[in-house]
C-alpha cells in the first residue's frame, strides 16, 4: 500500500503523508452525505480509512475485468 501511496506523491510532487491527509479530508467529506455505494464499503470504523478505500476500489476494479 505505501508504494501506492509513494507513487501518487511522487505524480503530485507532494508527501506520502500529504496524500493519506488528502484522502481522509476526501473521504470524510465524502461521508457526510454518502451514497449506497460509499455505505457499501468494508472499514472497522464510521468511515473508510485511506488503505481500506483503495483495497476496494482495487477488488471492484479487479472483478469487471
Amino acid at each position: 500500500m505505501h508504494e501506492i501511496f509513494e507513487q501518487i506523491a511522487k505524480n503530485n510532487g507532494i508527501t506520502v503523508e500529504e496524500v493519506v491527509k488528502e484522502m481522509e479530508i476526501a473521504i470524510a467529506e465524502a461521508y457526510k452525505n454518502p451514497t449506497p455505494a460509499a455505505l457499501a464499503i468494508p472499514c472497522k470504523g464510521k468511515i473508510p480509512t485511506p488503505e481500506e478505500f483503495i483495497k476496494h476500489v482495487a477488488s471492484e476494479v479487479q472483478s469487471k475485468m
